[in-house]
């Protein structure tokens, strides 16, 4: 498959410079923002929703560049005033949200933009995979129909895992960068819909790194991956990342050369 574009995606509002202090559990990070008082007794300190359940052993040192994003006032209620989106990491720019792959993967369906997906009926997202027998209703991240019948199955993932200190890895991406039984029964389920009649399933990898020019498969969940490969297709799609200051204006800057973005660019696999 081959990105045919690039495709931007504007994040949901202005976003803020500062400095991760550490990580108090999965979902949570603290954090000290630029030009943000905070007088609750936490040091100066912000508390960040992270959307990022998993390690992150390599977005976890104290002091590094960090952009967060304020929750708007009229939105649903919560816990924290702070989305944490981007760090900084060995130079380059890389997502701590990974609800981003999704929402670029969507906006480069819907742009028909990826080859492979251009001649479709609809896309769902979120769909519950057909099993046979009881057990786990997994879900697909998208489900396209395509226009001669065929159902076409897309799981994503995010990758974020580089080391650029060492020759040989440097420019790939590795998934996952913990174990991961929950994306290798994805791998089984998909390599099972994909010997049916007139369906087809697609791993998509986002590195959601600029530097990540190439992705791989890493420990046992590359097992899981070659079996798939049998029967289904596995790519990848590079994300770069541009933070906009908080006094642009959303709108404007959305439709600008700098808005606040996540750009999709094809990575070779």
């Amino acid at each position: 498959m081959t990105l045919t574009k690039p495709v931007v995606v504007p994040f949901e509002g202005p976003l803020t410079k500062g400095n991760f202090v550490r990580r108090t559990d999965r979902f949570t990070a603290h954090l000290v923002l630029d030009g943000i008082e905070v007088h609750d007794g936490e040091n100066g300190e912000v508390r960040a929703h992270c959307i990022n359940p998993g390690r992150m052993e390599a977005f976890v040192d104290p002091g590094a560049t960090v952009w967060a994003r304020r929750a708007p006032e009229n939105g649903p209620k919560r816990k924290t005033d702070w989305t944490w989106e981007l760090i900084e990491r060995d130079g380059i720019l890389c997502s701590t949200n990974t609800q981003r792959p999704n929402a670029l993967i969507a906006a480069v369906l819907r742009e028909k933009a990826l080859t492979g997906f251009t001649d479709y009926e609809s896309v769902k997202a979120e769909h519950v995979l057909p099993h046979e027998g009881p057990g786990t209703k997994s879900r697909c991240d998208f489900f396209v129909e395509e226009k001669d019948g065929t159902h076409h199955y897309v799981e994503v993932k995010n990758c974020h895992a580089t080391y650029p200190d060492q020759e040989l890895l440097r420019g790939w991406g590795y998934f996952p960068d913990s174990v991961s039984e929950r994306a290798a029964r994805h791998c089984r389920e998909l390599a099972a819909l994909a010997s049916k009649p007139k369906t087809k399933c697609t791993v998509i990898i986002v590195a959601s790194r600029a530097d990540a020019t190439s992705a791989s498969h890493a420990g046992s969940w590359s097992r899981h991956v070659r079996i798939v490969g049998s029967s289904a297709r596995a790519s990848a799609v590079a994300a770069s990342h541009r933070p906009r200051p908080p006094s642009s204006s959303p709108s404007a800057a959305a439709a600008s050369a700098g808005a606040p973005s996540s750009r999709s660019r094809h990575s070779r696999h």
